[in-house]
């Protein structure tokens, strides 16, 4: 169901710092700084960036491997994040590539805030 204009204004800010699995490796951090009311930009400082929407309960965007990455394989590979927001302040992600060797394999992981 699709959010209207009076819930929009309800809608918590995700912004910070999440660990992935709850690891504390700097490899493992997702940050999420806000772009617009709806709009956040998702990023792995070392690994990837991405971009996508929460709608509230669920953040749907896109990502994208850096070229720099030190992994060869993973340069430049995308893909799609789905990640349904807990109770809690953390999210169940479950992503899927889109490109690459890695095309169609899917992952499930959980950011927890920092």
């Amino acid at each position: 169901m699709p959010i209207t204009d009076k819930s929009k204004s309800n809608i918590k800010s995700i912004q910070g710092a999440y660990k992935t699995n709850g690891r504390d490796n700097e490899n493992e951090v997702v940050v999420i700084s806000k772009l617009s009311k709806t709009q956040y930009r998702i990023e792995n400082p070392r690994q990837w960036d991405g971009v996508g929407i929460f709608d509230g309960t669920i953040y749907f965007g896109i990502f994208r491997y850096k070229n720099t990455m030190k992994y060869e394989p993973f340069r430049g590979i995308f893909g799609m994040h789905r990640a349904a927001f807990r109770e809690d302040g953390s999210f169940e992600v479950h992503g899927t590539f889109l490109s690459g060797e890695l095309q169609d394999d899917e992952f499930d992981v959980v950011w927890i805030p920092q």
